[in-house]
């Protein structure tokens, strides 16, 4: 993501399963639950973004079930001000990833 100014914003997330989000390799959100349904603005959690561009790294998570509805892989994702509102920011040209980044979530892949 390019923000156009350094800013305390909200991250707003729906999802149906779990997740876990980090912003410039910092975790600022997780949460352990599965299908529970999806929602907008179903999980806010405050961060910073600095000016210019912020790495984030979203991980959907599924656990073990086979059954055909249990394989629904969606989430949503929004930056807004305190308000609810758009906050200036914009999708970043996509990098390439960085090292840290890789070793990071290979890390949490085998968790």
């Amino acid at each position: 993501m390019e923000s156009e100014k350094d800013q305390e914003v909200e991250v707003r997330l729906g999802c149906i399963t779990s997740l876990k989000v980090w912003l410039n390799s910092e975790l600022v959100f997780q949460r352990d639950e599965y299908h529970h349904g999806q929602n907008a603005n179903q999980h806010i959690a405050r961060c910073k973004l600095k000016k210019g561009v912020n790495d984030l790294v979203i991980k959907v998570c599924q656990n073990n079930q086979k059954d055909s509805w249990a394989q629904n892989w969606q989430f949503q994702a929004r930056f807004t001000d305190f308000a609810g509102y758009r906050a200036g920011v914009k999708q970043a040209p996509l990098p390439k990833v960085p090292a840290k980044v890789t070793a990071m979530a290979s890390k949490e892949i085998e968790q």
